[in-house]
């Protein structure tokens, strides 16, 4: 699978969990190597730098929420 459609699902999958996912949930899900999701992890950080979400690590997985930037600046 390409490094955008990963992207995507990871994307999609932290989206609709209701609470944050670890990378191992993912790649479980996936069936992708764990090297392969973090990358695609840090690159759709990097893609949502300048956008009104954020996806952060938090609880021991990673989440979306409002990009803390909105907040206080």
């Amino acid at each position: 699978m390409d490094n955008q459609k990963i992207k995507a699902v990871i994307e999609a999958l932290v989206f609709a969990s209701p609470e944050p996912l670890t990378v191992k949930k993912i790649t479980d899900v996936r069936k992708e190597r764990e090297s392969v999701v973090k990358e695609a992890i840090f690159g759709l950080q990097n893609d949502l730098i300048l956008r009104g979400i954020e996806l952060v690590y938090v609880a021991g997985g990673w989440r979306l929420q409002i990009n803390h930037l909105l907040l206080y600046g």
